[in-house]
Order: C-alpha cells, then sequence, then structure tokens
C-alpha cells in the first residue's frame, strides 16, 4: 500500500521552491514518522515524485510506502499524517494524502 501526500506553500505563506527545500520538508515529515509508535518501521520513503509551479505554491508529490502490508492501519497513517501536518507550527503542509 502506498500514500502520496501533496504538499503546498507552508502556513506562513512561503512557497517551497526547489530541491533543498523539498527534501527538507520531507525529512521532517520521515523524522515525526519515526517518532510515531505506531507509524514506527512500518513506512518506507520512495522519492520525490515530480514538482510544478502553480499560482499558489511549489507543489512537491512525495509517496511513502508501507514496509509491510497492512491495510488496516490505512486510515491510521491518513490521520497521524494530516496531525503532524498540524502539530508542526506551519513549518509544511501536508495538502492531501491519498492512497494508491
Amino acid at each position: 500500500m502506498r500514500f502520496k501526500i501533496f504538499f503546498d506553500k507552508p502556513a506562513n505563506g512561503n512557497p517551497y521552491y526547489a530541491n533543498n527545500k523539498e527534501l527538507h520538508s520531507l525529512s521532517m515529515i520521515i523524522n515525526e514518522i519515526n517518532k510515531n509508535e505506531v507509524l514506527k518501521d512500518k513506512l518506507s520513503y520512495t522519492g520525490i515524485i515530480g514538482g510544478q509551479r502553480n499560482r499558489s505554491a511549489y507543489e512537491c508529490e512525495v509517496t511513502l510506502e508501507l514496509a509491510e502490508k497492512q491495510s488496516e492501519l490505512s486510515e491510521t497513517i491518513i490521520e497521524i499524517l494530516k496531525e503532524i501536518t498540524v502539530s508542526n507550527g506551519g513549518k509544511y503542509l501536508i495538502e492531501e494524502v491519498r492512497t494508491c
């Protein structure tokens, strides 16, 4: 099971510009996931798929993949990823999480 995460501009209004900021945002999310007891050792990062500039912000698509086939964790993972967004005070914003 894979989860695609779409980044938009953070709450402070500054858009993401280039690779360094994309990777920094991604590393923060990976760090938060690794701190979480439910998600720890369950997700693996598969890479930045691509990005494009639009009118509102830089959008970066990232895929995280479950290391184990545990579909019952699907809803839990989505909720925790959304909580990570809120709890980080606008360092980054996860605009949308999709399962695929």
